[in-house]
């Protein structure tokens, strides 16, 4: 399996603060998704709908736990975006 850059270097720092390697941090990421997904307290079909954008799908009536995994997504979506942007390119036209 292949993993970005950017997450290997984030599981490299934390696992080294908490005794675990790079691989061993991604796998107890997976672990903590994996269970937040098929947790009763997450509404993970009321999250899709918000970040797909569906009518009457509101961010302000999820629950805030619901709301932070909204917003995690939300900055990987900015992240991705700001990454492929060339200013450079865009000014020179």
């Amino acid at each position: 399996m292949r993993v970005d850059g950017e997450l290997f270097a984030a599981a490299k720092a934390t696992g080294a603060d908490t005794g675990r390697n790079a691989a061993q941090q991604i796998a107890h990421w997976a672990r903590i998704g994996r269970e937040l997904e098929s947790s009763p307290h997450i509404s993970l079909h009321d999250i899709q709908r918000v970040l797909a954008g569906e009518p009457g799908a509101s961010y302000d009536d999820l629950s805030e736990l619901d709301q932070a995994i909204v917003r995690v997504d939300w900055d990987e979506q900015v992240n991705k975006r700001l990454a492929s942007l060339n200013f450079e390119k865009e000014f020179t036209k």
